[in-house]
């Protein structure tokens, strides 16, 4: 789909700029082995990220199982030494920190994300309501933004895609520069992914 948009304004590119710039964007443990694999087409280069994804993710979730099946277990019993020790008497005074800290838990997406150094923000294909990226709104470059060139009217222009966005939008003056009509359509309500509208 993205493929398509670029198209419209610039006719010249190829399916090698494509899977160049798909290629390009993908995580290092998946890029790798894409790029060894050498694949002549855009498909081609989708289906072996995908089997490499697959793959990684498998051997993450192997390695968290067995982990966890690990975890807390001794390796060697230790010796009975008779009955436990029971004091007869209770301590009167209870341990405080003098300046507790608050304590913050990560839930394992954020641990992920911390990890990686870097915020990843995902949108579920079925939400209805339109989204455009953080990226996209400041007119950012990001892993997933492509930036080409363009003519409208006979004028050059910049355009910024953004795969995060599920909508295009263009402003208002840039519109009126060009010379383009506008349409009236239906107001729509459009969430950024830092939570505004």
């Amino acid at each position: 789909m993205l493929e398509a948009h670029v198209l419209i304004f610039n006719k010249n590119l190829d399916e090698a700029f494509f899977m160049m710039k798909f290629i390009s964007g993908l995580k290092e443990e998946i890029k790798g082995y894409v790029a060894t694999m050498k694949p002549t087409t855009l498909d081609q280069a989708i289906v072996l990220a995908r089997k490499q994804e697959n793959m990684v993710n498998a051997i993450v979730r192997k390695t968290n199982q067995h982990q966890k099946t690990n975890q807390g277990k001794p390796i060697f019993k230790p010796p009975n030494k008779g009955p436990p020790y029971k004091p007869s008497f209770k301590p009167s005074f209870r341990y405080r920190e003098e300046n507790p800290q608050p304590k913050r838990f990560l839930t394992e997406a954020e641990a992920k994300t911390y990890e990686e150094g870097e915020e990843q923000i995902e949108d579920s294909p079925e939400d209805e309501d339109a989204t455009v990226s953080f990226h996209a709104m400041g007119g950012n470059n990001s892993n997933k933004t492509l930036r080409i060139n363009g003519k409208v009217n006979g004028k050059d222009i910049h355009i910024l895609i953004d795969s995060g966005s599920t909508h295009c939008f263009i402003d208002e003056k840039v519109v009126q520069v060009l010379g383009c009509t506008l349409e009236q359509t239906t107001p729509m309500a459009v969430r950024i992914a830092d939570g505004g509208e």
